[in-house]
């Protein structure tokens, strides 16, 4: 934790030293090695791989902790603003925004684009009879046919998802709460809140993958 004191100074009056190096360059241990540099894209990939989790439930609580270990890490070990204790509904919530949107970003970012500008979407674009657009928070959603309806705001412009394994983890999820029933239930429970292409098929297939059916 306490280095030399000349490292509280600026570098310039650091002093100057040389260090002999003892080994001997023909040694195998000390040959010249090549370092590659990966520049993270547009399309980078969640924090935690999504494939690698079973429960939707756990995944977000895992992002959550590292949310929260991000912003802790920006301030003092001392600092009144850190967050400590269980997780809050709201970091849980704060995580699966989070989620949602690298999901969107990866699958539907040229989409997106378009959206937001108020551009018209291509012709073949999967997203075009949804009627998208994008809500003050950033996620992408179906206007679809119940915008008058009494139904929630979540039920009336569902998220739009696209990425397979954020997919298996929502079914998966809503397959249990609904206690195991068949595709009709556990379809419904997932258009709640989530709009997803083909998913009588994607139901079908998580429920006949179903250890405990």
């Amino acid at each position: 934790w306490k280095g030399p004191a000349f490292l509280t100074q600026d570098q310039e009056e650091w002093p100057d030293e040389e260090v002999e190096s003892t080994l001997d360059a023909s040694e195998p241990e000390v040959r010249a090695t090549q370092e590659a540099v990966y520049t993270a894209g547009a399309t980078e990939p969640h924090l935690l791989d999504p494939s690698r989790f079973s429960s939707w439930w756990k995944y977000k609580r895992v992002v959550a902790w590292i949310i929260r270990f991000s912003r802790n890490a920006k301030f003092g070990k001392d600092s009144d603003q850190r967050t400590g204790g269980t997780l809050t509904a709201l970091e849980i919530e704060a995580a699966e925004e989070f989620i949602l949107k690298e999901s969107q970003d990866a699958v539907y970012s040229e989409e997106k684009k378009l959206i937001v500008r108020g551009a018209r979407l291509p012709a073949d674009s999967s997203l075009q009879h949804l009627s998208p657009f994008v809500d003050d928070r950033g996620l992408i959603r179906a206007r679809g046919r119940l915008l008058y309806s009494p139904l929630p705001e979540s039920s009336r412009h569902p998220i739009l998802i696209g990425e397979k394994d954020i997919i298996r983890l929502i079914i998966t999820d809503a397959h249990r709460r609904v206690l195991h029933s068949g595709v009709e239930q556990t379809l419904s429970e997932v258009r709640l809140s989530y709009w997803i292409a083909k998913a009588r098929s994607a139901v079908r297939k998580n429920i006949h993958n179903c250890a405990y059916c």
